[in-house]
């Protein structure tokens, strides 16, 4: 937060003698009525799971680790042991070599549209291959700090579900224009809660939620310092995850660092890396062939295109 990089001796507890800053407070009736409506619309039918498809599909016990016993069957909603309402999980971390993350950005910013858009593009792609089918939901989460509120320190972040559909018939820039205008949507009606999204979501959903799937974009900052103290990042690898899966990538000069968090009662580590692998695969296609329809253009990693070689099959995108 720039409020910790430029302001540390504030931040961290001194007083100024500077008059308070106002909290933003909640939305009018109107334009909240409005929000939600547009949740309740976008979100109507969408699909009850959806992001690719994972080994060990709920409702279906995980075969037993040698030496060891089936993890319990759990949903989203089931809280963990350790309270936070996640499962277990692991961290497969990756990169994005510096060429592929440079032609990737040059192609979002050549079609008018952000790597946010582009990396849902992607995603979206990816988990129509994966029998995730041609409707994609995934969350991302948003700041919704206001303009005049850059000195005030808070949690302003939401979580914002995105709805995008693939057709095999459509060329990546089709996708990506399609991405860019549901961010935008997404954007312009961030003034609410999950919680609230999901009371406005008109379908019954048993255990309460709306997505599996998530997807995060940060970009790289300055370093934060503060006086005569020096702050060095350190990458935390999970034990729990909150979704099935979360693919994360930082955006900066040269390689990309990004990474998948997911419930190791979903999805096998050999599947993670052939999705990391895949969606490498997804963003040198849609960079180097834009205007090629998805239905003919090579989508799979190496490892997929080896077992379906060996298969005599490949899998096209949803229809």
């Amino acid at each position: 937060d720039d409020t910790l990089r430029t302001r540390p001796r504030g931040a961290l507890g001194t007083r100024t003698g500077a008059p308070g800053l106002p909290v933003p407070g909640p939305a009018a009736e109107g334009p909240r009525r409005r929000t939600t409506e547009f949740w309740a619309e976008t979100l109507r039918a969408a699909p009850h799971a959806s992001g690719p498809a994972p080994d060990h599909p709920y409702g279906t016990a995980r075969a037993a680790t040698p030496g060891g016993s089936p993890p319990p069957e759990s949903g989203p909603g089931t809280a963990h042991p350790n309270r936070t309402g996640a499962a277990p999980g692991a961290t497969h971390r990756f990169t994005v070599p510096a060429g592929l993350a440079h032609r990737f950005a040059t192609w979002c910013r050549g079609e008018r549209a952000t790597t946010f858009a582009g990396l849902l593009t992607v995603l979206a792609i990816v988990s129509s291959t994966r029998d995730g089918g041609d409707d994609l939901v995934v969350g991302t989460p948003v700041s919704t700090r206001p303009a005049d509120g850059d000195d005030v320190i808070g949690m302003f972040v939401t979580t914002l579900p995105l709805r995008l559909r693939t057709n095999c018939g459509s060329t990546p820039r089709d996708l990506l224009a399609d991405a860019t205008g549901v961010v935008a949507d997404a954007m312009d009606h961030a003034d609410i809660s999950l919680a609230d999204i999901l009371t406005a979501v008109p379908a019954p959903r048993e255990d309460h939620t709306l997505f599996r799937t998530m997807l995060v974009l940060n970009r790289e900052t300055a370093p934060v310092t503060f006086p005569g103290l020096t702050a060095t990042p350190l990458p935390i690898d999970r034990a729990t995850s909150r979704f099935d899966l979360t693919l994360h990538i930082r955006e900066r000069e040269g390689d990309w660092p990004a990474l998948i968090d997911y419930r190791t009662d979903r999805y096998e580590a050999d599947t993670i890396t052939r999705i990391a692998d895949q969606v490498l695969a997804v963003m040198e296609a849609v960079a180097r062939h834009p205007g090629l329809p998805l239905s003919h253009q090579d989508l799979l990693a190496p490892a997929d295109n080896a077992v379906h070689t060996a298969l005599g099959s490949r899998p096209d995108p949803a229809a």
